[in-house]
């Protein structure tokens, strides 16, 4: 990407799992940084950051994007494994589902298409030890469970309606819902112990967090958002969110729009303070200090809270990004010549109740 500015950090150790480069002096770069004046400063270059800057491009604004690492995308980054421009392994997010309108619409902006998740074939579901294989939602494991899935399914479905997605903190149960985790609420509704742990199994692979740290509110939420649950766990296929891939790679929509922007993007520049006076707001950042009227920060809130900011934050909001981590987990790409499950006659999708393998996908 050589229209893209890359400001590498000299002496950093190293870029972290969270996006954030190694701390260097916030000083070291006094000297050296350059000044920019815009109307608008974006803090990071993934897809948040990427679609504010250029949203704001088009109505005319001026506009720098400020990125810690030394590439675009943020949780969508793709490494190539040496079949050509399109062959891809996403280390990150991966699929793409008919009801992410937003996204899709931004792809056919882009001229981005998408192909569909290798789906021909049975499903493997492991549980207590033992191996099955099946075709279609419903997984071969015990129909009492399965009756409390769909019933409990069906309720989170309907509660899930009333959260306004613009404003969830809106909705008419809210502080009730917000009070209390999914895995409270599992334990309410669900007597089947397999049916609370395939909800665990549930909560796990869609959103990288134990039912126990997340509120019901922000699970209803993200269910909201989705659909339903059905288009959030629905097999590859069927047209849920893990119906289709992005052709490339997902990072592939970060990097088209960053070439859009060219210049306005600037890597390898980790902001270290925001400081808001007389009508302007100054962002100082490794080797670059930019004027602006307002800034947009498009980081996760732990990572945002890292930043110096002066005025300070205020007290609520300096705590929430305290407390407002994101999910963890570990992705492993196996490459094999072939794709020998094929012809076993199973799709690669498999399901397990056991760790730390849990989900796996043909990729």
């Amino acid at each position: 990407m050589p229209e893209i500015t890359r400001r590498r950090l000299i002496g950093a150790a190293a870029v972290g799992a969270a996006g954030t480069a190694a701390t260097a002096a916030p000083g070291a770069q006094a000297k050296r940084r350059r000044t920019r004046s815009v109307d608008v400063a974006v803090v990071g270059a993934g897809l948040a950051g990427l679609t504010a800057a250029r949203a704001l491009r088009k109505a005319g604004r001026s506009v720098v994007v400020i990125e810690a690492r030394d590439r675009v995308g943020g949780r969508c980054f793709s490494r190539p494994l040496g079949g050509g421009a399109s062959d891809v392994a996403n280390m990150g997010a991966t699929f793409v589902g008919p009801t992410q309108t937003a996204v899709l619409r931004l792809m056919k902006e882009l001229g981005i298409s998408t192909f569909p998740t290798y789906s021909e074939g049975n499903l493997v579901w492991w549980e207590d030890d033992t191996r099955k294989t099946y075709k279609g939602l419903i997984p071969p494991t015990d129909p009492e469970a399965i009756g409390e899935l769909a019933r409990g399914m069906v309720l989170i479905d309907q509660m899930a309606k009333t959260v306004p997605l613009d404003a969830p903190y809106n909705a008419p149960r809210a502080l009730e819902w917000d009070s209390k985790t999914v895995d409270t609420w599992t334990n309410e509704n669900y007597s089947n112990p397999r049916a609370r742990a395939i909800v665990a199994l549930v909560v796990e692979a869609v959103l990288s967090v134990e039912p126990r740290d997340i509120s019901l509110l922000y699970f209803l939420f993200y269910v909201h958002s989705a659909g339903s649950t059905n288009a959030l766990i629905a097999n590859a296929g069927d047209g849920g969110a893990q119906d289709s891939r992005v052709s490339g790679g997902t990072q592939r929509i970060a990097i088209t729009m960053a070439r859009q922007l060219g210049r306005r993007v600037v890597l390898g520049a980790p902001v270290r303070s925001i400081t808001q006076a007389n009508q302007r707001v100054e962002v100082k950042a490794d080797g670059l200090r930019v004027s602006c009227d307002r800034v947009i920060i498009a980081i996760p809130p732990h990572l945002a809270g890292r930043i110096v900011y002066s005025p300070a934050l205020p007290p609520l909001r300096d705590q929430l990004t305290q407390r407002y981590p994101i999910g963890s987990l570990i992705k492993t790409i196996a490459v094999y010549d072939c794709p020998f499950w094929r012809d076993d006659g199973l799709n690669g999708q498999v399901t397990s109740d056991q760790g730390p393998v849990k989900v796996v996908f043909d990729g």
